[in-house]
């Protein structure tokens, strides 16, 4: 399709701002529960509820008119709290649906966004009343594809934590669920089309200006961004460089004790998409925004995004003032989101949840993005970028229970040789690496040790 430069431009415009699903205010309705005089009875199940607000929607002039509407239910005498997050009463901020064409059951492709956040804080809890409903419509029509006119099955697909009574309160998600009927699916296909062309001539033109920066982002941030993924690159390569038997430690932490070597060669093949891809990204620093960044948000991608633009909100650059180590993290853990990667997901956040996920469920532990990230930045070669005085966690985790979590006294100088990570031929195992970990310089036999 050829266009103009005048709908080029207007298209550039509209561009500048990341795809938003729109959103209702939440509203509350509370229901009279008569109280139990038992103090231990057990709680109920919350409901949750899906619907879409009308049985058919036509795309033919617009995405907008596809709003679905979640229901949180209380059914219990006593207050509940849950986490918002990764719901749609936060907004739609991750792939939480899944989107079935019927009767085949095909699943449609997420268009959305996948972020990197800090773990949960308090505030991100919301409690609801005995007897109360907490409900939110959420437009999703340009976050999925919609491949034919036909029968579409939506249903709410993340797991919700809660707590009822000091115990964990469960959900009922049987109901989280509806169908709806998609006419003018064409023109929503055309429109995604064209608004990707439009973003591979941005990013033709970028190339062309040899520039992956995007002009938001001021000098600090363009050599911080450059500074990351540098030393990202370095433990990308590490990550590689790694057998489930010279990284046992590391693979047993982040992917499972119980992960195989022919199962650990499915991440190899993620870091091994990601390395030549790696310096290819468009770098973009919006400032906060609702449902983008704010002030837990590292950074966040489309991972159908053919540009591979990576947004890194102001959050990133403050925490790495703190822990050098969360820039080059950010950098993998957003690489690993994009569908011509790894397409990971955020199903965890933070060390001690993505370490215990990897022990309860390897195979979940293969699909998310900050295990990847932790993975690899726990490798054992230096940040050659790092302030002077940077002492990196020991490996193999910071803060999950599994290492003493302290640090070290010694980094590489930024002009220094980047360490070995691993043989670099599958039965070298007798071949010695340098690391950098510890007070000291250390020679490890690899096979035999790992720090």
């Amino acid at each position: 399709m050829l266009l103009s430069k005048t709908t080029v431009s207007m298209w550039a415009l509209l561009m500048l701002l990341p795809f938003v699903a729109v959103a209702s205010p939440v509203s509350r309705f509370s229901h009279p529960i008569k109280a139990h005089s038992d103090q231990h009875q057990p709680c109920q199940a919350a409901s949750v509820l899906l619907s879409t607000v009308t049985p058919t929607v036509d795309f033919t002039n617009s995405d907008d008119a596809l709003q679905v509407q979640f229901t949180l239910h209380n059914p219990n005498s006593v207050p509940v709290t849950f986490l918002k997050r990764e719901t749609p009463i936060d907004g739609l901020k991750t792939n939480m649906f899944e989107v079935r064409k019927e009767p085949e059951g095909k699943l449609m492709q997420y268009r959305g966004m996948e972020m990197r956040r800090a773990a949960p804080g308090s505030q991100e809890y919301i409690s609801l009343a005995a007897g109360e409903s907490l409900t939110r419509s959420i437009r999703i029509g340009d976050q999925y594809s919609f491949e034919g006119d036909g029968m579409y099955s939506i249903s709410y697909a993340k797991h919700i934590s809660g707590s009822c009574a000091s115990e964990k309160l469960l959900f009922d998600s049987s109901s989280a669920g509806s169908t709806i009927e998609v006419q003018g699916s064409a023109a929503h296909q055309l429109r995604y089309s064209e608004i990707q062309a439009i973003k591979q001539l941005e990013k033709q033109e970028m190339n062309d200006r040899r520039s992956t920066m995007n002009a938001n982002c001021n000098a600090a941030q363009v050599t911080a961004l450059n500074n990351w993924q540098s030393d990202a690159i370095q433990k990308i390569n590490a990550a590689i460089a790694c057998t489930e038997s010279s990284c046992s430690t590391l693979v047993d932490t982040w992917f499972g004790s119980a992960t195989t070597q022919s199962e650990f060669a499915s991440v190899i093949e993620v870091f091994n998409k990601m390395l030549p891809l790696a310096t290819t990204s468009i770098y973009n620093c919006p400032a906060d925004a609702p449902d983008a960044c704010d002030s837990e948000t590292y950074a966040f991608v489309y991972p159908s995004d053919p540009t591979q633009t990576q947004y890194i909100c102001e959050f990133a650059f403050t925490t790495v003032q703190t822990d050098y180590m969360e820039g080059p993290q950010t950098i993998i853990h957003e690489l690993s989101h994009f569908n011509s990667i790894g397409g990971t997901t955020d199903d965890a956040y933070g060390q001690s949840a993505c370490y215990q996920l990897a022990q309860s469920n390897p195979t979940g532990a293969r699909r998310l993005a900050d295990n990847y990230a932790y993975f690899a930045v726990f490798t054992n070669v230096c940040y050659l970028n790092a302030p002077s005085g940077y002492a990196p966690k020991t490996p193999p985790c910071g803060i999950c229970g599994v290492s003493p979590g302290t640090t070290s006294s010694i980094v590489c100088s930024p002009t220094s040789a980047p360490t070995a990570a691993a043989p670099t031929a599958p039965g070298a195992n007798s071949a010695m690496r340098v690391g950098c970990i510890g007070s000291s310089m250390v020679f490890l036999w690899l096979g035999y040790m790992f720090i």
